[in-house]
């Protein structure tokens, strides 16, 4: 989690990152990997902090039943496909 937009803190590179827009608002960052191969991208814009929980849930819930073995969060978001996901949370 970043409130700076140049990525001082590297939110671009984990499974789930999260960069500050305004106060109390976030750009949730989705898709990454932790080998830095692949860098997460805006999954959902300016959403306010106590939205998030509720936002990530269900894709959590889902990666819980679906992941392969040992896929980490970040892939298997790109995996089941980023905008197919977008439609689960909207």
């Amino acid at each position: 989690m970043s409130g700076c937009p140049n990525g001082c803190s590297r939110p671009y590179l984990g499974d789930v990152g999260f960069v500050g827009t305004t106060l109390g608002k976030y750009d949730v960052m989705l898709g990454g990997d932790f080998n830095g191969t692949r860098l997460n991208r805006v999954f959902a814009p300016n959403v306010p902090i106590a939205e998030i929980p509720a936002l990530l849930r269900p894709l959590f819930e889902r990666f819980h039943s679906e992941r392969a073995s040992e896929e980490g969060f970040g892939n298997w978001v790109e995996r089941a496909g980023f905008e197919a996901l977008r439609a689960v949370t909207a």
